[in-house]
């Protein structure tokens, strides 16, 4: 795991330098950010509604148990991409953009979507 953080931190580093500086801030972006933030949440409310359709008692553990790892390494690498663009942006052009904080936005929601929920439960 901390190679992949340390991957994806030094692509971070480099992403500024190949956008050639930091993407400015729109005027409606927050609801954009909000939208990513529920990203998340739902994926994981729709994962559990495929894998216990109409309240199943019957769970498939092998699906239940690859898919929080998956997404647990899926919001490490997206969190510390954004992580290193941000030092990256800091670093280069003394300012941040939007593209960092839309990255580590997706990434705490992609990681709250996979660890908020319960697996022994079928919603909550």
């Amino acid at each position: 795991m901390t190679i992949i953080k340390a991957i994806s931190g030094l692509i971070g580093l480099i992403i500024p330098l190949f956008i050639g500086g930091t993407i400015e801030l729109p005027e409606n972006i927050l609801l954009v950010w909000i939208c990513l933030f529920s990203f998340g949440i739902s994926g994981k409310l729709l994962l559990q509604l495929f894998e216990k359709p109409f309240l199943n008692s019957y769970p498939i553990i092998e699906a239940r148990d690859r898919h929080p790892r998956f997404l647990n390494l899926f919001s490490t690498y997206i969190l510390f991409l954004g992580l290193g663009s941000q030092l990256g942006e800091i670093l280069f052009y003394q300012k941040v953009g939007v593209l960092p904080i839309t990255l580590i936005i997706f990434g705490i929601s992609i990681y709250l979507g996979a660890h908020l929920f319960s697996p022994k439960k079928w919603l909550f």
